[in-house]
């Protein structure tokens, strides 16, 4: 069997809405609290994408969102670099095997390379580290949630 081809392409604000699906299932997989809000996700990333520090990749196959990855662009208040915070990562399950989820993060890179970023931030599951530690990523801290 041949295997498919994968288109990657940056969604516009128009076309949040498809990712919904990927996002309650990242946003159930990986414990977040509360009920996954669809028009606070919608607002969120409308925003950054429409004042330019926002980006969300999807990865399609045969016209069907298989991953996606959102991240942003800020000045780090510390340092002063452009620093790049990846907010959500996700490939669909059976995906997960591939170098989908590898790619995704290349390309992300590379934009936030060509668009200045020094530094990128990332949370992940415990299930992604050797991932991000193959792309060159160092684990730099533990984080913890208190939901209050």
């Amino acid at each position: 069997m041949q295997n498919p081809e994968i288109q990657i392409s940056a969604l516009t604000p128009e076309s949040i809405p498809e990712i919904f699906p990927l996002a309650e299932r990242f946003h159930q997989e990986f414990g977040y609290q509360g009920t996954f809000d669809r028009e606070a996700f919608f607002n969120h990333w409308e925003a950054q994408i429409l004042n330019g520090d926002g980006t969300v990749l999807v990865a399609e196959v045969d016209e069907k969102i298989v991953g996606t990855i959102g991240y942003s662009q800020t000045i780090d208040q510390f340092n002063g670099w452009p620093t790049t915070l990846v907010s959500f990562w996700y490939v669909d399950r059976y995906l997960r095997r591939g170098l989908l989820g590898a790619r995704l993060l290349h390309i992300m890179e590379e934009h936030q390379r060509d668009c200045g970023s020094k530094r990128i931030l990332i949370g992940h599951p415990n299930s992604s580290q050797y991932t991000l530690h193959h792309a060159g990523f160092e684990s730099i801290e533990t984080g913890y949630e208190k939901v209050i």
